[in-house]
């Protein structure tokens, strides 16, 4: 009997922590920030929960976006059906309550990514400077 109660208490302090970690993660908020004057469309792509469908929006070879999204939301970008930057790969911080990540997609064609930064407030869309960028 004393060893039943230890295996469920060691696995009420483990689904705690868990619970802990996960709403610590969620409590998160992304401000992912892509601002493309390359002249070529991108999409981003997001998955709002976890097993809902993914949400695509494309944007134009000459338009910015600013969007909100939780810590545990996976997301990427891509251009041309080639990954640019996604969730895993940004590294985002574990503490920050509010980051922002930035993508410049550039009308030569590079790709400017600014790490994840601490922000206190979302960051404005930037109007791109699309006036090399082909339509």
């Amino acid at each position: 009997m004393r060893r039943r109660r230890m295996v469920l208490i060691v696995a009420a302090i483990v689904l705690f922590a868990g619970g802990l970690a996960q709403a610590m993660v969620n409590s998160q908020t992304v401000n992912l920030v892509v601002v493309n004057a390359s002249g070529t469309p991108v999409d981003i792509a997001w998955q709002p929960t976890l097993g809902a469908t993914t949400v695509s929006a494309p944007k134009g070879g000459c338009e910015s976006t600013s969007m909100q999204l939780s810590r545990g939301e996976p997301w990427v970008v891509s251009r041309d059906g080639v990954t640019v930057l996604d969730a895993s790969l940004a590294g985002l911080p574990l503490v920050a309550p509010m980051v922002a990540v930035e993508v410049w997609l550039d009308p030569d064609g590079s790709v400017r990514i600014v790490p994840p930064h601490e922000i206190a407030r979302p960051v404005d869309s930037p109007i791109p400077n699309c006036q090399s960028a082909s339509s």
